[in-house]
């Protein structure tokens, strides 16, 4: 019985991490687009964004640009 590895549980996220970690795909994704996309303060979103990463949920790559780490 060969089964397909599951992914990687996420760690728990409050509200607004899960609505900005829905809008993070496996292409990295500007932070105007999505502060644009979120309809949230840039600086919340800034600040979740952070915590995402430090979560290990996200990742940040050159250019101010974020995308999924899993």
């Amino acid at each position: 019985d060969l089964e397909e590895p599951e992914a990687p549980a996420l760690p728990p996220l409050d509200d607004v991490e899960q609505q900005v970690y829905a809008l993070l795909q496996s292409e990295p994704k500007p932070v105007d687009d999505v502060i644009l996309e979120s309809q949230l303060p840039a600086s919340q979103v800034n600040a979740t964004l952070l915590m995402l990463e430090v979560k290990g949920v996200a990742r940040r790559l050159p250019g101010n640009a974020f995308q999924r780490s899993h």
